[in-house]
């Protein structure tokens, strides 16, 4: 099934502040076909977007239409898959997921809603169970890096953290795109939290030789002298 919109493959950048320390750093948590995460939920007469186009009052019943027409045909893949989008697009995670999980269970290998349940699922914090997704997605596609450094990212903010196994996806990542500013920018912010200063010396170098105005640099640079 094709997407549009926001569900295209664009690169959307998410500048999500942690703790690390004793200053407050950055931590860009890259995704493929997510929107910005954490930005809190609005109700369903707020919808903004659908596949990507402003939603006027007089186009919610396509919404309702969409939604009444996923509970009517549950053995429809389609039908499932715009229904979970709507609630997608509006982060109501939690509504989304269980349509997903329904075209999932029409179409096992549809590799976007494997992404889409891994990316509601880390909206909603449940950052294991992100992981689950993401692994499926990777397995019918290792070289997607989005998906891949999103998939590392869970192993940073999950609780307890595992920061070598977050480091190893992201090598994973960079060795297909050396130059992926997201990926090389949450692998700096791992290897401060945990004061390997030798090899965020050299990820810092390599992350301001692709952007020397990106906004973490100086605070990364901060946890150095530490």
């Amino acid at each position: 099934m094709k997407v549009s919109g926001e569900n295209k493959k664009v690169f959307v950048f998410t500048l999500i502040g942690i703790l690390l320390g004793f200053f407050t750093g950055f931590f860009l948590a890259n995704s493929l076909n997510r929107s910005a995460v954490n930005k809190g939920s609005v109700g369903l007469q707020n919808i903004p977007t659908v596949n990507g186009q402003t939603v006027s009052t007089g186009a919610l019943p396509v919404v309702v239409d969409a939604i009444e027409r996923a509970k009517n045909e549950p053995d429809n893949f389609d039908a499932q898959f715009t229904a979970a989008s709507m609630y997608y697009q509006i982060d109501r995670f939690e509504e989304a997921i269980r349509y997903y999980e329904a075209a999932h269970r029409l179409k096992p290998d549809d590799y976007q809603t494997l992404v889409r349940l891994g990316n509601s699922n880390y909206g909603l914090k449940k950052y294991e169970e992100a992981a689950k997704w993401y692994e499926k997605a990777l397995q019918i596609n290792p070289d997607d890096v989005d998906v891949r450094t999103d998939y590392a990212t869970t192993f940073f903010l999950r609780e307890p953290r595992d920061l070598d196994r977050a480091i190893q996806e992201y090598k994973l990542a960079l060795e297909k795109r050396p130059d992926h500013e997201p990926t090389l920018q949450n692998l700096c912010v791992v290897y401060s939290e945990k004061g390997d200063k030798q090899n965020l010396r050299q990820a810092l170098a390599q992350l301001e030789k692709i952007n020397p105005r990106n906004p973490a640099i100086e605070k990364l640079k901060e946890s150095l002298l530490r």
